[in-house]
C-alpha cells in the first residue's frame, strides 16, 4: 500500500512521531501525496528484518509493536526495546558507514508500519525545516540514550547499575516517583545481569528503605543516598 491511501488514524500517529513533531498536521495529506513511502502488514511473530538485513529507510510504528531482539547462536533471546506506535527505527543506521540491522525486528501482534526511503528522507530535510531539525533532534536523543546506556554499564557491581538507572530517571523527570518504559525482563536485559539477581538487589533496597516499586512505577525513599552508591 502507498502512502497516499494512509487513513485518519495513521495521520495522527505520524503526526505524534518525533519525525513529524510541530508539522501542521493538516499539511501531512498533502506531504504524503508526494512521498515515495509503502505501508506494510505483518502478523504476530513476523520477522520483519534479520540482523544483518541491510536497511534503506526510516520506519514509523502505525500500529501493533516492534521487539528489537539479539538472537544468540545458543538460540537464546534478548530483547532490547519495544518499539509502539508512532515510535520510528532506522534513523542511526541508515546514516552510518554500514547500513544493516545491529538485531532482528520482530512483531509483538499484528502491526502496521510506514517505510521512509532514504532518498525521501534527503528529499524532506530539503525541502521542511522543521523536519530537519525533527530528525537532527532524534539523531542526538539516540546518542545521548546510547551514552547513558555506556555509562551505566561502566559500573561493575550490580547495584550501582540498578541505582544509576533510577537516578537516570529521576532527574529526567524531576520527580521521585515515576514509572520507567522497561518490565523486569526488559530492564534485566537494558542493565545487561540476570532477570533473578534483579528482583533480588531491587527487594534488597527496598527492604533497605531506599526505593519502593510497584511492577514499573518507582519511588526514590532516598535519592541523596542511592547517588552515593553510585
Amino acid at each position: 500500500m502507498k502512502s497516499g491511501t494512509l487513513n485518519h488514524k495513521q495521520l495522527s500517529l505520524i503526526a505524534r512521531s518525533p519525525l513529524f513533531k510541530n508539522l501542521d498536521p493538516s499539511s501531512l495529506p498533502l506531504i504524503f501525496q508526494h512521498l515515495h513511502a509503502e505501508v506494510r502488514r505483518f502478523p504476530a511473530q513476523a520477522l520483519i528484518a534479520s540482523e544483518g538485513d541491510p536497511c534503506t529507510g526510516i520506519g514509523i510504528v502505525l500500529g501493533g509493536s516492534i521487539d528489537v531482539k539479539k538472537i544468540h547462536l545458543s538460540g537464546k533471546e534478548t530483547t532490547i526495546t519495544e518499539i509502539t506506535p508512532s515510535e520510528t527505527f532506522g534513523e542511526v543506521i541508515i546514516f552510518s558507514d554500514h547500513k544493516t540491522y545491529p538485531s532482528a525486528l520482530i512483531s509483538q501482534q499484528k502491526t502496521t508500519l510506514l517505510f521512509i526511503s532514504e532518498e525521501e528522507i534527503l528529499r524532506l530535510c530539503r525541502f521542511n525545516h522543521v523536519f530537519l531539525k525533527n530528525l537532527m533532534g532524534l539523531l542526538s536523543n539516540k546518542v545521548l540514550m546510547m551514552s547513558d546506556k555506556v555509562r551505566i554499564l561502566s559500573y561493575d557491581r550490580l547495584r550501582q547499575r540498578i541505582a544509576s538507572y533510577l537516578i537516570g530517571f529521576y532527574h529526567k523527570t524531576h520527580s521521585s516517583t515515576f514509572t520507567v518504559p522497561h518490565n523486569r525482563q526488559e530492564m534485566a536485559d537494558y542493565l545487561s545481569m540476570p532477570r533473578p539477581s534483579l528482583s533480588r538487589e531491587l527487594k534488597n533496597m527496598k527492604t533497605e528503605g531506599l526505593i519502593s516499586y510497584r511492577r514499573n512505577q518507582f519511588t526514590l525513599i532516598n535519592p541523596e543516598k542511592l547517588e552515593l552508591i553510585i
